[in-house]
């Protein structure tokens, strides 16, 4: 066979791989505002589909043998699978946690301020909250790769010692106690091997925990907040994101409440969005799709979509618990607690297929709350990566169960995909072998 003959072959078999390569095909549209019915919806998939490669007799050609394998991809890279360790965590339920996570935010500490004056900052909870913050450190020792951060909260809990005098809102009117508070956290990230910081200053421009607030500036300083932060923490060196409300900022009388998302994103890697407690009453406080509750994950995303925020520096939030009502009935359930009354019989579940969360109702068949189990998580890790989200976070550890089933559920959601390939082995008659180029083989719909 001629050296004409193989480059023609070759020609023919790149002509046949990129015929086969997978073809998107446009998902269903998601549901436009207004939409929402109670009616049973199917399951909304992005699919795709593939051409049947074509064999093409070649000449010289003794076999042409098809290889078919599955692959296992870590889709790490640059993913994020995020448990908050709230302060009053049950210890053992940190433990293997550095199986099933990428990075993991401390919560909380919190600021010391005194006449509007900026002390220091210090773990929420006391004795107890640091043995455990020195055991989620240590989980570095299974897990180098490993992230841990320090989230802080506006909410003040060690009220023996400490009092809510201004926080974020009296602090960060002033550079020079920003400046402070950002060198106490970088030096608090060198002396505990930390990996960054954490801004849960939630709701600026508004007061819900009689914390102090100011609109007409709020919003604005905490763009300078963690700009200050991000001065001191270099990108690269340390992590800096924020917790942040599902909608962007809003003008209100006298100035402006929640985050102005598009002006602050410069200066952190991602925000962990929280969306749960959007609905109240018989409406899913973290729906994907229910027009009739406050707000939902899919007005979330069209939201920030709009401002153009990033989608790779969105972390979709995750409750691990149940709720009726913020606002009237603010009762916690957390997951495990729904499961202990689900398998004693005293709860049954149900599954709203439009709204993509399961629900709990009693024996009269009255709605205790809705939740989020692995269900639920998988079909939002699967719709996040389709719109290109840096991953999932969840608030928060304490409310798995023993098994740590949720957990396990995230991680499995963001982090790994069996993949099926193709390629092809040419024989020809002069001892020459040609193998072709891998192609990815879509699953097809059953």
């Amino acid at each position: 066979m001629t050296k004409q003959h193989i480059l023609w072959i070759l020609s023919v078999i790149t002509v046949m791989v990129m015929a086969c390569k997978p073809k998107p095909v446009n998902p269903p549209e998601d549901p436009q505002p207004g939409s929402d019915t109670t009616k049973q919806d199917t399951t909304k998939q992005d699919t795709t589909k593939h051409d049947t490669i074509p064999i093409i007799p070649t000449i010289d050609t003794v076999r042409i043998d098809t290889v078919t394998f599955d692959s296992v991809i870590n889709l790490t890279n640059d993913r994020v699978v995020c448990s908050y360790v709230d302060w009053y965590c049950d210890q053992n339920k940190v433990l293997g946690l550095y199986k099933y996570v990428t990075h993991i935010c401390f919560a909380f500490a919190e600021l010391y301020v005194v006449d509007s004056v900026y002390q220091k900052f210090d773990l929420s909870g006391g004795t107890s909250s640091w043995n455990l913050f020195k055991k989620v450190v240590a989980l570095k020792q299974k897990n180098p790769d490993l992230k841990i951060q320090l989230s802080f909260s506006h909410v003040v809990e060690n009220t023996d010692e400490n009092s809510q005098q201004g926080g974020f809102s009296a602090m960060a009117k002033s550079q020079e106690q920003m400046s402070h508070f950002a060198h106490d956290c970088k030096e608090f990230c060198k002396k505990w091997n930390l990996d960054g910081i954490d801004i849960d200053w939630e709701l600026p421009g508004l007061s819900w925990s009689n914390h102090a607030c100011d609109p007409a500036v709020d919003t604005e300083n905490h763009v300078k907040l963690m700009k200050t932060l991000r001065d001191t923490l270099p990108a690269g060196e340390y992590l800096l994101t924020y917790a942040g409300y599902p909608k962007d900022k809003r003008k209100i009388t006298g100035g402006w409440q929640f985050v102005d998302n598009k002006a602050v994103e410069p200066y952190v890697d991602w925000i962990n969005v929280m969306t749960y407690d959007l609905g109240s009453g018989s409406h899913p406080h973290s729906a994907m799709y229910c027009t009739a509750a406050d707000w939902d994950i899919l007005r979330t995303w069209q939201a920030f979509n709009a401002i153009g925020f990033p989608m790779n520096k969105m972390v979709l939030g995750i409750p691990f618990y149940g709720r009726v009502s913020f606002d009237s009935k603010p009762e916690v359930y957390d997951y495990y607690i729904i499961q202990n009354n689900l398998s004693s019989g005293k709860w049954t579940r149900k599954y709203h297929n439009l709204w993509q969360v399961p629900y709990v109702v009693d024996k009269s068949g009255s709605m205790i709350c809705s939740y989020d189990d692995a269900q639920s998580i998988a079909y939002k890790a699967n719709w996040a990566i389709s719109k290109g989200m840096r991953g999932l976070m969840w608030w928060s550890q304490g409310g798995d169960d023993g098994k740590k089933t949720l957990t396990q559920a995230c991680w499995n959601g963001m982090k790994t995909e069996r993949q099926t390939w193709q390629y092809y082995i040419i024989h020809l008659s002069d001892s020459t072998t040609i193998t072709t180029e891998p192609v990815y083989i879509p699953e097809q719909p059953k």
